[in-house]
Order: structure tokens, then sequence, then C-alpha cells
């Protein structure tokens, strides 16, 4: 019979994750060439909704997925089958740049908009979380990269990309809605406090997205889908 095994084996990738309040789709791996010229595959492992409130309304604003190269193995297999959002070894390790560049692996913030919000409005926000805790240059950079890649305002479904590709580097990617991987890089900010910073905010003690941690806990077991190791999934519990 025809179809038989002896071929390449096909690639396989984790599935795309969906944000059950907005719907919201994020694919399963991310793309993107690093400052070296490699090309790096990253995989989602989990997402979360960033809702804020004004007045009495409770805005949906974004849906945030977390990507990590598949470096990342490594580092993260020992919380394999036992990880939860408490695992606070797991997402410390997440969170390392420069102080141990031997064990860096690529890793993405990806924001996908539920709702039109302005240039000012994604701006003052950065300026919110970061403003004394970074340089006044660095974080005028950062604002001016997503500036020039966003537009005047977002459309549902356009997305903004926040890559740490090297161990004191950030780079931001924007794309409208529809088009495939993370888009254009639109800069380049060279800076060890802004990148740990950046993800702190959403995986550290105190993360802006409660369920965020707890859904890549469970989604850990994505990482080796297609058995990169040499193994098949592994669905951690919880």
């Amino acid at each position: 019979g025809g179809g038989g095994g002896g071929g390449s084996v096909a690639k396989v990738a984790p599935p795309p994750l969906t944000e059950p309040k907005t719907k919201l789709s994020m694919p399963g791996t991310l793309e993107i060439t690093l400052p070296s010229g490699e090309v790096c595959e990253t995989r989602s492992l989990g997402l979360g909704l960033r809702v804020k409130k004004v007045g009495p309304i409770t805005a949906k604003v974004y849906a945030l997925g977390v990507y990590v190269g598949t470096a990342a193995q490594a580092q993260l297999d020992q919380f394999k089958g036992t990880a939860s959002a408490d695992t606070q070894d797991m997402f410390a390790a997440m969170l390392t740049g420069p102080e141990a560049p031997e064990v860096f692996f690529p890793r993405i913030l990806q924001l996908v908009y539920a709702r039109s919000v302005t240039q000012k409005q994604v701006v003052d926000a950065q300026r919110e979380a970061l403003e004394g805790k970074v340089g006044d240059d660095v974080l005028g950079e950062m604002c001016a990269a997503i500036c020039k890649g966003m537009g005047a305002k977002t459309a549902i479904g356009d997305t903004l990309s926040l890559a740490w590709v090297e161990p004191d580097l950030l780079r931001v990617y924007c794309s409208k809605v529809g088009s495939p991987g993370p888009g254009e890089a639109h800069g380049d900010i060279r800076d060890a406090a802004l990148v740990a910073l950046l993800f702190k905010g959403f995986l550290g003690l105190e993360p802006r997205i409660d369920e965020l941690k707890t859904s890549m806990a469970a989604g850990l077991g994505r990482l080796w889908i297609g058995g990169l190791h040499g193994e098949g999934e592994e669905k951690p519990g919880g």
C-alpha cells in the first residue's frame, strides 16, 4: 500500500491556543530570526486575558501568550509533569538573562488586541509600568518602536510581540490582523533591565494576568510535542 513509513517524519507542531473570553487565537509556534541570523522556533505554552477597570466597566484589552524557544527544553525539563502556577523556579528560569547567558533561550510575549486602542493608550500603559525603573532613553526607544509598528491605533486581532532575543536585547514586532507570524521587526532595544521587567510583569510574583501562569504550567508539555527529545507529547497534571 502507499503512504507507508520510511520517509521523513512530518514536523509536529503544538496546536493553536484560543483565549476563551475573546475567542482570539494564537499559533502554536512562532518563528523569529535572531540577531545572529539563526531562525528560532518558539512554542506557545499558555495564554491569558489582560483586563483593565475603567470606572464601573471591565474592559478586555488583549490576550497575551508566552512563547519560548525549543532550547528551553533543557532548562524546563525538570518541571515537566509537576508544574503549577506556584512553581516559582520554573518562572524564574524564564526571567534569567545576562546573569546566566549560557542557559539563555529566546522567549516572546505576544499581545493580541481584543479592542481598538490608540497609540497613546499603548505608550501610556508602558510608561505607567516602567517609568522610573528603566532609563528614559530606553523607554523612549521602546515606545518609538511600538508606535512605528502599530500605526495610529490597533484593530481587533492586531499583534504586538515583545521578543527577548539575546540576554540583554528586546526586539519589537508588530503585525496586522490576519497576517501570519510575528510580523515585521520595528526596533531593537539593548537594555537588560527592560527585558527582565517586561517579562517579570507577567511571570513574576505579582502577575498582571491571574490565569496566565496556570495556563503555562498546564501547557508546558507543548514544548516537547513532536518528540524533540525522542519522546512524544507529555501532558502535565494540573
